[in-house]
């Protein structure tokens, strides 16, 4: 048997060849970024927590950075934002802290379930220390949904933004989420009230499973056009 390629289905062949290569190399690449970002992010959660004094930054300098805060909430507003735990309905709650110095920022306090949220709003207590890490605020068009059939009024996920547009004052420009760990009802009444993983990392898909199946479906395909491409050898 001797290879005897055709112009057309070469022609084919070579097109998808370049494009899968592409893929494979494209995801490659995207892998490199990935692990760029978390080992940035891992960087910015590394640093020691910033204090009150160290809250007046950019935005980008701020995100993703612990802090440990001291101040004094505010009962009104309180912002329910609907979240679902392990399939329980529920609210993640977020409360507005002044910081003594004539600034605000928003916290994410936790989570409570529906049946249990006026228990979870009072347990909730006015002073002390919020620590966490600091978020983007995001969302800036997103309305909350009106309260109906007992039900409370509700923001989307990621609505920090369109809060933020509700508060009076001047407002750090970004959201606390609180540490799980640090977090005292969690301690005390882990039905009740309870906060979230308090840090979120980058956005991470499987690149380098990506690029490996893009380079095997370009190996299988240029297997596929051997085959095809064999002719009997001449006597």
């Amino acid at each position: 048997m001797r290879l005897k390629p055709r112009l057309l289905p070469t022609a084919v062949t070579g097109v998808c060849l370049c494009i899968l290569l592409s893929l494979g190399v494209w995801q490659l690449r995207r892998n490199g970024e990935t692990n760029a970002k978390i080992a940035a992010f891992a960087e910015r959660l590394d640093a020691p927590p910033l204090t009150e004094a160290e809250l007046d930054r950019s935005p980008a300098e701020l995100w993703h950075r612990q802090a440990t805060v001291d101040g004094t909430f505010r009962s009104e507003p309180t912002f329910l934002v609907g979240r679902a735990d392990a399939s329980r309905a529920g609210y993640g709650i977020v409360q507005v802290l002044d910081l003594g110095d004539g600034r605000s920022m928003l916290v994410d306090r936790g989570w409570v379930a529906h049946p249990r949220l006026a228990e979870g709003l009072g347990k909730l207590e006015a002073e002390g220390v919020a620590s966490g890490v600091l978020m983007p605020l995001e969302g800036a068009d997103l309305r909350p949904l009106p309260a109906q059939d007992g039900i409370p009024e509700r923001w989307p996920t990621g609505s920090g933004a369109a809060m933020a547009r509700k508060v009076d004052g001047t407002l750090v420009p970004a959201l606390l989420v609180q540490g799980e760990e640090l977090h005292p009802s969690k301690r005390s009444s882990p039905d009740t009230l309870f906060v979230r993983r308090w840090w979120v990392r980058p956005d991470t898909r499987p690149h380098l499973e990506y690029a490996a199946t893009w380079f095997a479906i370009a190996l299988v395909l240029l297997w596929v056009w051997g085959l095809a491409s064999r002719v009997p050898d001449e006597d």
